[in-house]
């Protein structure tokens, strides 16, 4: 949804309580995503088919929550004339 919305806005960074100190830094929204999905992969947690999957059904998700929830939102997002 962010991404259909506001796009790429510019870097953003998160800090983790469980690695004081350590701050990661992205200029793009699916940089961030991918690095969430190679955690859990590298973590053990999933498989590259299954975080491959999820961000396609997050994707998707998000798509139909815009169109048919926040109908009028994306209008926001574009810049004034």
């Amino acid at each position: 949804m962010l991404q259909t919305i506001v796009g790429d806005f510019g870097e953003f960074s998160v800090t983790s309580p469980t690695a004081p100190g350590v701050t990661r830094k992205w200029t793009r929204l699916q940089d961030y995503s991918d690095e969430v999905s190679n955690a859990r992969i590298w973590a053990g947690f999933h498989y590259r088919f299954s975080t491959e999957i999820g961000k396609e059904m997050g994707r998707k998700i998000g798509a139909l929550t815009v169109a048919t929830q926040l109908r009028g939102v994306e209008a926001m997002a574009e810049p004034r004339r």
